[in-house]
């Protein structure tokens, strides 16, 4: 992804593109680095690597770090921000994966299958306390409490989702109206985040609304497209409650052609992010947009496999 924009030189493009993979490789560093050398966390460590080491394409964390990088952020706070985003996203998944008891993650175990529930909500604990950290390594530190609090806010809209999610399976109004409302609280606010950040950073607080509105858009979407994809294995089985899906749920309200609802309601959502994103300070995005179209071409491939 790059946040390029379209009359860039090659020379200019090409230094942005190596601006950006030097920036993710310190963000890399950061992640796998923040059990080091604190006694007593040999288990930890072990459990984060593991977690780690199944992959990702570290997306909150390229998002970040193109939006710092058109702003003309330092390298310094653009990866200590962009390491933020990332660890907030992993606690997230490591939390998700425990709460659901999904027990694999990528094609590996999860931290709670592997290692028990105590050590997933102790790693839980400390990716989170480590991006607030990593906030805490900006080079301007006038700034860090700013940051903090945005980061905050999305962290506590994130839980809020997803406690919202564990009680909507035992609820007997399920509508799609909260199921949208859950998708996009879970998944909406750590995207945003990524380019929440940078505009915080350089003050540009007049935009963070328009900026929330294209990723939690762009999230509901990426979610609908996800349930797509696990219709199956996200059904209800004896003695699995089974996990939050949109088909199911417009099955369940016998809503015709069910995949095709969720495609048009995906795309729906898709079309609120292109409106919104064209309108953030730089260009900053554009990247989002790349990756709307990458999933509207999804979206297609589902609406005929369905």
């Amino acid at each position: 992804m790059s946040a390029i924009a379209s009359n860039a030189s090659p020379r200019t493009a090409n230094a942005a593109g190596n601006d950006h993979e030097r920036h993710l490789v310190r963000v890399e560093e950061t992640l796998r680095s923040i059990m080091t050398n604190l006694p007593g966390n040999r288990v930890l460590e072990t459990a984060l690597h593991h977690h780690l080491d199944a992959g990702g394409q570290r997306f909150r964390a390229q998002l970040c770090i193109d939006a710092s990088i058109a702003l003309g952020i330092s390298e310094q706070a653009a990866t200590a921000m962009a390491s933020g985003c990332e660890l907030l996203h992993n606690a997230s998944l490591v939390q998700d994966d425990l709460q659901d008891r999904d027990e694999t993650r990528r094609g590996h175990t999860s931290v709670w299958a592997e290692f028990g529930d105590d050590v997933a909500i102790g790693l839980t604990d400390a990716l989170i306390s480590s991006a607030f950290a990593a906030l805490a390594d900006v080079d301007d530190h006038t700034r860090v409490a700013a940051l903090v609090k945005i980061a905050h806010a999305a962290v506590a809209e994130t839980v809020a989702g997803q406690h919202s999610d564990l009680a909507f399976r035992e609820s007997p109004q399920q509508t799609v109206a909260a199921y949208l409302s859950i998708a996009r609280a879970k998944s909406g606010p750590l995207v945003a985040l990524a380019m929440q950040l940078p505009m915080t950073y350089c003050g540009s607080s007049t935009s963070l609304t328009r900026a929330g509105r294209a990723a939690c858009a762009f999230a509901t979407a990426y979610q609908i497209v996800d349930d797509l994809r696990d219709r199956e294995s996200d059904r209800a089985t004896d003695g699995n409650p089974g996990a939050l899906n949109l088909i199911h749920l417009l099955e369940a309200l016998d809503v015709p052609e069910p995949t095709a609802n969720a495609v048009a309601i995906a795309e729906d959502h898709l079309a609120v992010c292109r409106f919104a994103a064209p309108g953030l300070p730089q260009g900053i995005g554009a990247p989002l947009l790349g990756q709307a179209n990458v999933l509207e071409d999804t979206l297609r491939r589902l609406r005929h496999d369905g």
